[in-house]
Parts: C-alpha cells; structure tokens; sequence
C-alpha cells in the first residue's frame, strides 16, 4: 500500500492535493504535527457491487405501458401514478 506524510500545515495549505492523491491514486496520507502522526487519511473502498442493465431496467421499465411493472419497486407516492399494465 502506497503511504505519504504531510505536515499539518501543507494539509493547511493545499488540501485538495492531498486529497487527489488519497482519492485518485489510492494513497494513504499519514498528517504529522510537531513530529508527531495525528491522523491519518485512506481512500475509500466502494464494495458496492454496480447493478447490471436488467436490474436498472427491471426497475424502471414499467413506467412505459407494456414493459414490466414497476409497482413493485414504487415505495413513495403510489396514489399519485395509475399505471394499467
């Protein structure tokens, strides 16, 4: 794992960098104050799996009259649609 130490005052002074480095390129950045590690900052990990093309269209297919139905799917504001499929 890639890691970098950044002072307190460089975070200060130019934080989007730092934070590009952490997002961008999966950098760990260890902030230091008086010689001393105070924090650390780690890129996020996004374990969400991303949902196929017939998850999406199975969602919101039904809103066309004669594709699936969506009524399943519709938690809020079911009294405002009729939709007759």
């Amino acid at each position: 794992m890639d890691t970098f130490t950044v002072t307190a005052t460089e975070l200060k002074n130019n934080p989007s960098e730092i934070i590009n480095r952490v997002h961008y390129e999966k950098q760990t950045a260890f902030i230091k104050r008086y010689g001393k590690i105070i924090a650390r900052m780690t890129p996020e990990i996004n374990d969400k799996p991303k949902e196929s093309f017939n998850e999406i269209w199975d969602r919101y297919a039904g809103a066309i009259p004669g594709i699936s139905d969506v009524k399943k799917f519709r938690t809020l504001n079911t009294h405002r649609f009729k939709l007759k499929i």
